[in-house]
């Protein structure tokens, strides 16, 4: 009962911070929520920035990392541990995040490992009964580029490395939508491949509707999606 209080109550509070920023642009009456997928340092969160930065409509940014470290100082913690239960704590707050956002009417962003499908299933079901789309956007490094990077970033991203890196995702048991992206690619060609998805193309059509799509056409889009990722 506490740790749902604590979810809760730090999913309201980070509501309320980011949605004055959400009205710069319009909001939708054809939500998608996008996940990213990968290892740390495969470049998950630049791609998400960047997805957010260019789209057309107002994106609500769901960063598991911000929400770590606002749980571990509301734990009392110096910084986060990465341990069972501040895994639990991080994705239960980020998956109330994605209900907030779809309920206003906003697509979401959710850049996270969310590297199993059975773990991505709760913010599936979410984002369902809210009869929002979702993709999900695999972002992959080979290992010279993760080891790289490795060696420049702090030591709280070289735990978070250390305990998922060796880790593969697989977008073959993704029963939704899906992209693949190269963590390698600069910025301006991964959105350019994101531009080009029939379901994420909606972000970037500067409307407060699914792009001129009616919602079933939109869920038109969401099978040609899921038949296009099955048939590369």
């Amino acid at each position: 009962m506490a740790e749902e209080r604590l979810t809760d109550r730090m999913a309201r509070l980070l509501w309320q911070e980011a949605e004055p920023g959400l009205d710069e642009r319009p909001r939708t009456d054809g939500a998608v929520l996008v996940m990213t997928a990968g290892v740390p340092l495969s470049g998950k969160s630049r791609f998400a920035r960047s997805l957010v930065d260019a789209s057309a409509q107002a994106v609500f940014f769901v960063e598991n990392d911000a929400v770590r470290t606002r749980l571990a100082d509301a734990m009392g913690r110096e910084r986060p541990e990465h341990d069972k239960t501040e895994n639990f704590l991080t994705y239960r707050t980020a998956w109330n995040l994605i209900r907030i956002g779809l309920e206003n009417g906003v697509h979401v962003v959710h850049d996270a490992t969310n590297l199993t499908e059975r773990g991505r299933e709760d913010a599936y079901h979410e984002a369902l009964r809210q009869d929002a789309s979702v993709v999900v956007v695999f972002v992959v490094a080979d290992r010279d580029v993760l080891g790289s990077r490795y060696e420049a970033v702090s030591e709280d991203r070289q735990e978070a490395y250390d305990k998922l890196g060796r880790k593969e995702v697989d977008p073959d048991a993704c029963t939704m939508p899906f992209l693949v992206v190269d963590g390698a690619d600069e910025a301006d060609e991964q959105v350019a491949k994101a531009r080009r998805h029939v379901v994420l193309r909606r972000l970037f059509v500067p409307s407060d509707h699914t792009g001129g799509r009616t919602l079933v056409e939109a869920r038109e889009d969401d099978e040609v999606a899921r038949a296009a990722a099955r048939n590369p």
